[in-house]
């Protein structure tokens, strides 16, 4: 199979990291994969080292870009791809224009809940073949939007379990790096410094969970336009040199390594929860805001929590029992590399051929099912505020 991935937009937030994963999956399954990409950023570097995919340089500079649409057109007519796959929204309707014009199939990847214009909603069933969403929660909210319910299919996000493998050696040297030590414990915190995020609620449960547990360290590892003031909060307090901080990292596998327990607090509308699986790939437990998508990344009472959004007394109390028990945290992070190996790439895009091939009239393919484990004796009952 021959596929086109287009995908110029800048940065290396989770959409970015599911094109670079399921781009490089299908290469190594043995399809071929070119991706139009801009030079030199996130994805581009992402896909740059492997020698089955084939990159050329794209950029949409506007949702209307004339030019890049000829220009992917002619890319297209040339190539003769099977399919041609969308990730961003801004190019969506550059791409469906050049699609059309090519005459080839092209599918969409949508991430986010966001409001579909009636006028899309009617194109989509006119220039696009279908549109694959990371989890059920999503394709719900899709449906409930207008689109067709046989044009939407769920394809979980990705992750390359064998990059997110932590050893003793990568956590000593990683945990030394930041100048924690052996007995400190460590809440991470991966994704964008924003209100949506939740980072101000965890923040605050952080504050109060430290003035009882001295051991207790907070490494947030993100960007985002509420840095400042995140930073400013938790330099308020007398915990400040506690918080310790890092930049997006093109490999985010050395933080995770770091932690004994990773929060996605997020009170806006998350799709899925891409940190979540990584984390868990990684050996450690999870706290996930019981929002949207999110419970679908994470096994509750087995490989970690769920939370009330918004709830900072529910967040202290979670962080806090979960600090608190040593064995439970080893349970939880045993199960956590066995359950993200559903979301492994190279079983994902085993499972891609079929969802296109759902989108011809063949048989629709099942969204993929939550492996199930042992059930086990919890010693409390999870810290979750309905």
């Amino acid at each position: 199979m021959r596929v086109l991935f287009v995908g110029t937009n800048p940065g290396g937030g989770g959409t970015e990291s599911h094109f670079i994963s399921l781009a490089r999956s299908l290469a190594d399954a043995g399809h071929e994969i070119i991706a139009a990409v801009r030079p030199d950023d996130f994805i581009h570097r992402g896909l740059a080292d492997h020698p089955r995919v084939r990159l050329v340089p794209a950029e949409f500079r506007s949702r209307r870009d004339l030019r890049t649409i000829r220009e992917l057109s002619c890319l297209m007519r040339s190539l003769r791809p099977d399919w041609v796959v969308g990730a961003f929204k801004a190019e969506y309707w550059g791409l469906a224009v050049a699609a059309k014009l090519a005459g080839v199939r092209l599918v969409l990847f949508s991430h986010l809940d966001q409001r579909i214009r009636p006028a899309m909603v009617h194109d989509f069933a006119r220039l696009v073949r279908g549109i694959v969403v990371p989890s059920e929660y999503l394709r719900r909210r899709t449906i409930e939007r207008g689109v067709r319910g046989d044009l939407v299919a769920v394809l979980p996000n990705p992750i390359d379990v064998d990059r997110f493998t932590v050893t003793s050696d990568l956590r000593a040297r990683a945990r030394h790096s930041l100048g924690l030590g052996d007995d400190d414990l460590v809440v991470g915190y991966v994704g964008r410094f924003e209100p949506a995020k939740g980072v101000m609620t965890l923040a605050s449960a952080l504050g109060q969970t430290m003035a009882r547990i001295p051991r207790l360290h907070a490494l947030w590892v993100g960007h985002g336009k509420s840095e400042s003031e995140l930073r400013s909060l938790t330099s308020a307090t007398c915990f400040e040199s506690r918080h310790h901080w890092l930049p997006w990292l093109d490999d985010v596998s050395p933080a995770y390594a770091a932690m004994d327990m990773l929060a996605l607090p997020s009170e806006g509308s998350e799709t899925f929860g891409r940190v979540l699986v990584e984390a868990q790939a990684c050996g450690v437990p999870v706290l996930g805001a019981r929002n949207g998508g999110i419970p679908e990344a994470l096994f509750e009472d087995r490989t970690g929590w769920l939370v009330a959004p918004g709830d900072v007394p529910a967040w202290d109390r979670a962080i806090e029992m979960l600090a608190g028990n040593d064995a439970r945290r080893h349970r939880f992070a045993e199960r956590g590399r066995r359950f993200a190996l559903q979301f492994d790439s190279r079983r994902i895009a085993e499972k891609f051929p079929r969802v296109l091939a759902s989108f011809d009239g063949r048989p629709v393919v099942e969204s993929p099912r939550v492996e199930r484990l042992d059930p086990v004796v919890t010693l409390a009952r999870k810290a979750v505020a309905d």
